[in-house]
């Protein structure tokens, strides 16, 4: 074969040579994909939320109390107990994409809900609403620990760029690298996201229930 497979050869058969340092990305790289993430974090928590609010105009004043409640139970239990260590043994990013996983199911379970018969109704509906609650725990526990590592990460990039004169006329000359003002721009960011985002699927679903 060719010297390019037997490279990829000798990389599985030796997994040491995987350990070899990845280039560092860009703070603009680093930016780009904070917003990404703060922008699918804010509509899967939106269309959570916006299902959780209709959950008693929808299914019944029965069902809807039944798996609200259980959403809260499990949440408190989720964080309490589980979450971190979900968290530590996934890590924050798949941390992440298992809690908006769970949602996504809480979300289909909903509807679910919605269209069973009323003996079924009930067992889809708690169902839903204990893998809501852990989603919920999950969620918010690994997206902690990611925040806390990619404003480490973007600190550090921006100040490796910012020693670069080459680099350092394509970045703001304002742009600051002090710890507390990465995390107040990263966090005003994501705040100001999630918020749009639930205000954008809030309206949404009250309009399309009408």
């Amino acid at each position: 074969g060719s010297l390019e497979d037997k490279l990829n050869e000798k990389e599985i058969r030796n997994p040491l040579m995987n350990t070899l340092p990845r280039p560092e990305r860009t703070s603009r790289e680093i930016f780009r994909n904070f917003l990404l993430l703060s922008s699918l974090f804010s509509t899967n928590h939106a269309a959570a939320v916006s299902c959780l609010s209709l959950a008693s105009a929808r299914l019944g004043s029965n069902i809807g109390t039944w798996q609200s409640g259980t959403l809260y139970i499990s949440y408190t239990a989720s964080a309490l107990l589980g979450s971190t260590y979900v968290t530590k043994v996934l890590g924050a990013r798949n941390g992440l994409a298992l809690g908006m996983s769970l949602y996504c199911i809480y979300v289909a379970s909903f509807i679910l809900s919605i269209e069973a018969t009323k003996g079924f109704s009930m067992a889809i509906a708690v169902f839903g609403g204990l893998l809501g609650g852990a989603a919920a725990g999950i969620m918010w526990t690994s997206q902690g620990s990611y925040f806390a590592l990619t404003c480490e990460e973007y600190k550090e990039s921006l100040t490796s760029e910012l020693r670069d004169s080459s680099a350092q006329d394509q970045l703001d000359s304002h742009e600051s690298t002090r710890s507390e003002d990465i995390t107040s721009k990263l966090g005003g960011l994501f705040a100001t996201i999630l918020l749009a985002g639930e205000v954008i699927w809030r309206l949404f679903s009250t309009v399309a229930v009408q």
